[in-house]
């Protein structure tokens, strides 16, 4: 079953966003926002209330991180059923309607966040579903009118598929107006925005229905044996992978459905213009607040570092494709998860 959902959004005149989302989830309502380094909130400012009883909201927890990949979430228990919540913050009121929505249960489920790449969706969610995934929360970072997305209901792989797709219709980077004292961002000119929101949405939604979820994107494809990543779960440890860039032997982007043949010939190398990834499968219930590559907090520090997945892109026809020749090793898939799970340190 396909669900699309359009999360109500709070923006300030200047275009800031005091929350990308104001969700309730049972009986939680959950507020999700940025630290802004150029023009920060003041949250001890805002002002909630309940309709129709007018109660302020008091008792409110908060998950903030004003650091490289900022994010804020706020989340409050309500025993009341409203019927909408009013904000008000430097003068401005809003009033944005409630409606209970959670998200269908799993043991195991995945979230991303995309836009342009959303035909590689059938083979993304065939994919996973042979690693365990039950449910998938699929963020389109733009208006859901924009697609027609009839294609996922006749798809073999998406049509009986477990879907949600969320309306994430915001700024994926966010222009700074004046330096940050973070590096990267000031060398940059902008800070992190939609895809941090994003996934710290999902993981204080998907709490009460889910157990484990990945954190991936559409390029990007664990290929950690499932029943390692079982074992993992009945430790209760949360997993960080390490990232394999990998392409086709000519240098051509892999189609997801290639790596189901283990035969398929590659050419794999653990650093992508210099640079390692990583991303994530997570207890939901130790972590409190998630970064775009690591859990920043996580209760139970029960993580394990484990290979991994393959981080796909097109070299061919690119500047980088000498480097690509040069740099990474041909394997067929087979022989490099071979190659990696017989490595010393590549199991916990």
């Amino acid at each position: 079953m396909i669900e699309f959902r359009r999360p109500a959004k709070v923006a300030l005149p200047d275009g800031r966003l005091l929350f990308s989302a104001v969700s309730q989830i049972g009986n939680r309502i959950i507020l999700v926002s940025t630290h802004y380094f150029d023009h920060p909130i003041d949250f001890d400012s805002v002002t909630l209330r309940l309709i129709p009883s007018g109660k302020t909201l008091t008792n409110v927890w908060r998950h903030f991180r004003a650091d490289y990949e900022p994010c804020v979430v706020l989340s409050a228990m309500v025993d009341e059923a409203p019927i909408a919540l009013e904000l008000e913050y430097e003068g401005h009121p809003w009033t944005v309607p409630l409606e209970p929505q959670d998200l269908p249960p799993s043991s195991r489920s995945l979230m991303t966040l995309f836009k342009e790449d959303y035909r590689r969706l059938p083979d993304f969610v065939r994919y996973y579903a042979a690693l365990g995934v039950e449910q998938f929360c699929l963020y389109y970072n733009g208006p859901l009118d924009n697609v027609d997305w009839s294609f996922l209901e006749t798809h073999d792989a998406t049509r009986n598929a477990s879907i949600v797709i969320v309306q994430w219709d915001i700024e994926y980077w966010w222009k700074l107006s004046r330096p940050t004292g973070i590096r990267r961002y000031d060398q940059q000119g902008f800070q992190h925005h939609a895809q941090t929101m994003a996934m710290n949405h999902y993981l204080h939604c998907a709490r009460r229905s889910s157990t484990y979820a990945f954190f991936v994107d559409l390029d990007e494809y664990v290929f950690t044996p499932a029943s390692l990543l079982e074992e993992c779960s009945s430790a209760g440890a949360s997993v960080v992978f390490q990232s394999w860039w990998a392409a086709f032997e000519d240098g051509s982007a892999i189609e997801p459905c290639a790596l189901f043949d283990p035969k398929t010939r590659l050419r794999v190398h653990a650093m992508g213009g210099g640079k390692y990834r990583t991303k994530c499968f997570v207890k939901l219930s130790d972590v409190s607040l998630m970064g775009i590559h690591f859990p920043h907090q996580n209760a139970s520090r029960n993580v394990r570092f484990l290979d991994g997945f393959f981080h796909t892109r097109a070299f061919r026809g690119t500047d980088q494709y000498d480097e690509f020749v040069d740099q990474y090793r041909p394997y067929t898939v087979s022989e490099f998860i071979a190659e990696r799970f017989n490595s010393p340190g590549s199991t916990p």
